[in-house]
């Protein structure tokens, strides 16, 4: 059985809390930390940042994807360029 849609207030207070939960891990590495993860019997060491990599490359898999089906349903999608957010959010102002 599927859940039902839970709605977009639920996504976004998810979203978020996934976020500042990245955010606080992101602000707590140090250069020395690693995780060990088992795998078919063996166990496998990676830095703790590489996780960090992993969510943001995931995350794009998954906006590729939404925008992707928007698409096919005759949506049209935004650029989801860094650039483009970056202007909006007032980042990049010239200072010289």
């Amino acid at each position: 059985m599927v859940d039902p849609w839970p709605g977009l207030p639920t996504i976004r207070e998810l979203a978020a809390a996934s976020s500042d939960e990245l955010i606080a891990i992101a602000a707590s590495l140090t250069d020395e930390e690693s995780v060990d993860l088992p795998y078919e019997g063996k166990t496998y060491r990676y830095p703790r940042s590489f996780f960090l990599l992993h969510a943001f490359e995931h995350g794009m898999e998954h906006r590729t994807e939404i925008k992707v089906t928007l698409a096919q349903a005759g949506v049209e999608t935004p650029d989801l360029d860094g650039w483009f957010y970056s202007e909006a959010a007032g980042f990049g102002r010239e200072v010289g």
